[in-house]
């Protein structure tokens, strides 16, 4: 007997979703994706601000330069911070009206979708599945079809002031170079370990919400109250209840100590890095 296995299943991810994203915003808002870069470029503007500022006064105390020298090299930077700083403050808080058209068109399609399915696909734990998970994603105060623009601005962040660190790098002492990559690698790999944590269960987080939710909402309907009274359900409608809160609760810790762990990993991490680095440097100093 031949069994043939079809996959219906198709896996989407970060590049396909990243595309998905772009192309939406090329057909309905091009300037969202202007004002993320725009965004990403400002960061690094102040980056750069806040990098060099130290180095260039303490160059010209070393230089017993003139006091208004100071003083203008000081207002500078200051006004060049707080001009860059309010400008990126101020794109960031009108990024909703931009941002809002391309999100209202992936929720009308995400509905246009459910309307055109088939009544037995739609009632099925599939669909329903994951169709909560999309609204969940759609809707709400923290969107990911907005959150997705805020990513994409910190990758070209990210990337850029890599670039840049690794030019200003190339100046430095090879010793302080290794240091630096070897614990941004070992520090990606073990943040990416990290924040991985919430994506692979994130199926896991949904099916206990979706559980907590229901019985809470049957809970508090009014309309199973008479229901409740007759069939004498109270008590384990409220066991059901606390239980499910129970482990949403157990599962919310677990999330928060990965966090932890992950914290004190980075600073452990920084400590090493800087502590390495400087004790290299105040070894060739002496």
């Amino acid at each position: 007997m031949r069994q043939e296995k079809t996959k219906n299943t198709v896996k989407y991810g970060m590049l396909s979703n990243s595309l998905f994203m772009v192309r939406e915003a090329l057909g309905i808002n091009p300037v969202v994706l202007v004002l993320t870069l725009l965004q990403a470029l400002l960061a690094v503007a102040i980056s750069l601000m806040e990098l060099y500022v130290t180095p260039t006064i303490l160059g010209k105390l070393e230089r017993h330069e003139a006091l208004g020298t100071m003083l203008g090299s000081i207002c500078f930077f200051a006004l060049g911070i707080m001009g860059l700083q309010g400008l990126s403050d101020y794109l960031e808080s009108n990024q909703m009206f931009s941002r809002l058209p391309v999100r209202l068109s992936i929720i009308a399609k995400m509905w246009h979708k459910a309307g055109s399915c088939s009544y037995p696909v739609r009632e099925s734990q599939d669909f329903i599945r994951s169709f909560t998970k999309a609204t969940d994603a759609s809707l709400g105060n923290s969107s990911a079809a907005e959150d997705t623009w805020n990513t994409f601005a910190v990758l070209i962040q990210n990337f850029l002031g890599f670039l840049i660190y690794l030019y200003l790098l190339t100046h430095v002492d090879p010793v302080i170079v290794i240091v630096t990559l070897v614990a941004a690698i070992t520090g990606y790999l073990v943040s990416n370990h990290f924040n991985g944590w919430g994506y692979r269960h994130r199926q896991e987080e949904s099916e206990i919400k979706n559980r907590f939710f229901y019985f809470r909402d049957k809970a508090r309907d009014r309309r199973l109250a008479k229901d409740v009274r007759i069939f004498g359900i109270g008590d384990w409608l409220r066991e059901v209840l606390d239980k499910n809160m129970r482990m949403l609760q157990d599962f919310y810790l677990r999330r928060e100590r990965v966090c932890l762990l992950a914290d004190i990993t980075d600073v452990i991490l920084s400590f090493l890095r800087n502590g390495g680095a400087y004790a290299w440097l105040l070894y060739q100093a002496v």
